[in-house]
């Protein structure tokens, strides 16, 4: 689960948080965000930043409105909120776990939407057939 802290380098004009978390490799996230951002806006901010990893560490970094290197809890006086969006994001996704013997068979999820994507067609030719020799 991710930890939620106000921004503590951010201006006072807007309200901004750093987000810590850690993907399905191991990998440590940080995400700069406001409250306005919807979660799945949040979750592309990820993906994108995932696929252009290689471009991102070549470049410099001169902008003053930056994360740092590195965060101290002592950073967040106001603490960090351990899993402040996962309502939000729970409401507003459409993910779904499959049980671990399920998942053996799909190596990803686009495995997983073409097996489902065979059987809507399946189902929809079959009630096309019922209705026919009604």
């Amino acid at each position: 689960m991710a930890a939620t802290g106000i921004d503590p380098d951010h201006s006072n004009t807007e309200e901004r948080y750093i987000t810590f978390g850690v993907s399905k490799r191991g990998r440590l996230l940080v995400i700069a965000h406001t409250e306005k951002m919807k979660p799945l806006e949040l979750l592309v901010l990820v993906q994108r930043a995932k696929e252009n990893e290689k471009y991102m560490k070549k470049v410099k970094q001169t902008e003053k409105d930056e994360l740092r290197a590195e965060y101290k809890r002592s950073d967040f006086p106001g603490g960090l909120v351990r899993g402040k969006y996962a309502k939000r994001i729970h409401e507003s996704s459409n993910v779904v776990v499959l049980k671990p013997e399920v998942a053996k068979v799909f190596p990803n999820e686009d495995a997983v939407n073409k097996a489902l994507q065979s059987l809507i067609e399946i189902a929809q030719k079959t009630i096309r057939l019922t209705k026919r020799s009604t």
